[in-house]
């Protein structure tokens, strides 16, 4: 049986080849960057700073414009914190999404999960 998109949220670990092939960059608009989930749909925007959040709701949006902490996410190449406003956001098949400082770090972190080099 394939796998369909609802199934269970797995760790990087766990990914196939194809699977981790497949982190592509997304529309930060698209992102609920509480729940750190990608929507169809354009999110709730929330200004911060001179920054835009995006949150699924209004509990999310409270939460952007109060905790710092939830605009921030650890690039998982470099290993320090990215402002989410301004991160390269990319998202696995599993749905699972990552932040990134740049571009670079987002082809890096596909080339770690499958094993090849970036192209």
């Amino acid at each position: 049986a394939s796998m369909s998109p609802t199934t269970a949220p797995q760790s990087s670990a766990t990914l196939t080849t194809d699977e981790a092939a497949a982190l592509r960059q997304v529309d930060p608009r698209f992102v609920c960057m509480v729940n750190n989930s990608l929507f169809d749909s354009p999110q709730i925007p929330v200004e911060v700073g001179g920054q835009t959040y995006f949150g699924c709701c209004p509990m999310c949006k409270e939460r952007l414009a109060t905790d710092a902490e939830a605009r921030q996410a650890m690039d998982p190449v470099s290993g320090r914190m990215v402002d989410k406003a301004v991160a390269v956001i990319g998202v696995l098949p599993t749905g699972a999404v990552v932040y990134f400082e740049s571009e670079a770090n987002l082809a890096a972190h596909r080339a770690k999960l499958t094993g090849r080099q970036p192209s």
